[in-house]
């Protein structure tokens, strides 16, 4: 069962792999296993919640994320009006299965995306997908 998800539009252009080589490093900080998956998708389990604004999570039952391109954007049937361009690139961070701590864990990054133009998380780094959010 899949569990919540959150669309990030990216408004310039860039290899997901450089995307991936970029939050591997910030991701271990805080999970573990961090993994680059055969089809370029990156899989990480939260091993430290709190370091990143999140309670301890169960990692039996959630704890898994994903990060991968969304092939979808920009959709051809989509109205990006109310941007001063269409997004050129779509990426989709997700949790693998439902349930109150994979929710949290997804929405504070797709909330924040909005509101903030660079992210950076407790420990003072600055995330890799910061310009994006």
């Amino acid at each position: 069962m899949s569990g919540p998800a959150v669309g990030l539009w990216l408004f310039e252009q860039r290899e997901f792999g450089d995307v991936t080589a970029e939050a591997v490093p910030w991701l271990e900080g805080f999970c573990d296993p961090v993994e680059i998956k055969d089809d370029g998708d990156l899989d990480f389990w939260v091993r430290a919640g709190a370091s990143v604004g999140l309670s301890e999570l169960d990692r039996a039952g959630g704890g898994v994320f994903f990060l991968s391109e969304d092939k979808e954007i920009p959709a051809e049937d989509e109205n990006y009006s109310d941007f001063p361009r269409p997004p050129v690139q779509g990426l989709v961070l997700g949790a693998s299965c439902s349930g109150p701590e994979n929710h949290l864990g997804v929405g504070p990054p797709g909330t924040g995306a909005r509101r903030a133009p660079r992210r950076v998380d407790r420990l003072r780094r600055p995330s890799p997908l910061s310009p994006f959010m």
